[in-house]
C-alpha cells in the first residue's frame, strides 16, 4: 500500500472518531451535591388520617330529670262535647340507662244533664280520685314510656229539682255511691301529644290517624305533654 493511501484511510479513521467525539456531549459525572442556589426537594408521604387516638366528637350527655304533664280528659256521659280535664305534672328522674316516672294529682269532675222533658229534672255524675303516676323510660331516641295509672276515689250519681210529685229517693244527700280503686297500663310514644284511650274494649295507645277510636266520643282519653 503507498503512502498516499495509507494517509487517506488515516485521515477518514481521524475524521470519523472527531465526528463521534462531536455527536456525544459530555455527561457530567452524578453526584449527590445539588448545584449551588437550588433548593433540597425531599419527597414527603401525604399524610394519612387516623381514626385511633385522635379526639373523638363528645356524646351529649342526657339531663339528669324531665318534666312533663298528663292531661285526663273524661267525656260526657249523656253524649255532649262538653268534656272533664284535669293535669297531673310527673318528674323522670335518669337512673342508670332509663329514667324513672312519678307524679302524682287529682281528678275532680262534676257533670249534669236537664231533662227538659222531666220538668227540668237533674241528674248528676260527680268524680273524685286521687291520681298516681309510675313507670319507666329507657334512654333510646325511639323510646316509648311505660306508665301505670292508678285512680282512688269514689263516683256518686244522683238526681236533683224533682217534680212536685215524685219522691226525691236518689239526691245529694243519699246518692248512688261506687268507691273506684283502678289501674290503668300506658305505652306512650315520647313525644308531644301522643295519647291513649280507654274505653269498653280496654286501653288502646298511639293510634292511628285512621283509627275509628280517634273519633270516640265515650271514652276516656290521656294525652301526653313532653316538657324537656
Amino acid at each position: 500500500m503507498d503512502k498516499k493511501h495509507l494517509l487517506f484511510l488515516l485521515s477518514a479513521v481521524l475524521i470519523a472518531l472527531f465526528t463521534a467525539s462531536c455527536a456525544q456531549p459530555n455527561l457530567p459525572t452524578p453526584t449527590s451535591t445539588p448545584p449551588s442556589g437550588s433548593p433540597i426537594l425531599i419527597s414527603t408521604p401525604t399524610p394519612t388520617p387516623t381514626l385511633l387516638g385522635g379526639p373523638q366528637p363528645e356524646t351529649p350527655k342526657p339531663p339528669d330529670m324531665l318534666r312533663g304533664i298528663l292531661e285526663i280528659r273524661f267525656p260526657d256521659p249523656w253524649g255532649e262535647m262538653e268534656y272533664c280535664s284535669s293535669q297531673v305534672p310527673y318528674v323522670l328522674i335518669l337512673k342508670g340507662q332509663a329514667y324513672e316516672l312519678s307524679g302524682e294529682g287529682e281528678f275532680y269532675c262534676h257533670q249534669e244533664h236537664t231533662f227538659e222533658e222531666g220538668g227540668g229534672m237533674k241528674q248528676h255524675l260527680l268524680q273524685d280520685y286521687e291520681v298516681t303516676l309510675n313507670g319507666s323510660l329507657p334512654l333510646a331516641q325511639t323510646a316509648h314510656l311505660q306508665m301505670q295509672l292508678h285512680f282512688v276515689g269514689f263516683q256518686d250519681g244522683y238526681f236533683s229539682d224533682m217534680p212536685p210529685d215524685v219522691p226525691e229517693m236518689i239526691n245529694a244527700q243519699n246518692p248512688f255511691h261506687l268507691e273506684i280503686d283502678q289501674q290503668l297500663d300506658f305505652d306512650f310514644k315520647y313525644e308531644t301529644e301522643s295519647s291513649c284511650f280507654w274505653n269498653q274494649s280496654g286501653v288502646i295507645c298511639n293510634p292511628a290517624a285512621d283509627n275509628p277510636v280517634m273519633g270516640e266520643t265515650s271514652a276516656w282519653l290521656f294525652i301526653l305533654y313532653p316538657q324537656y
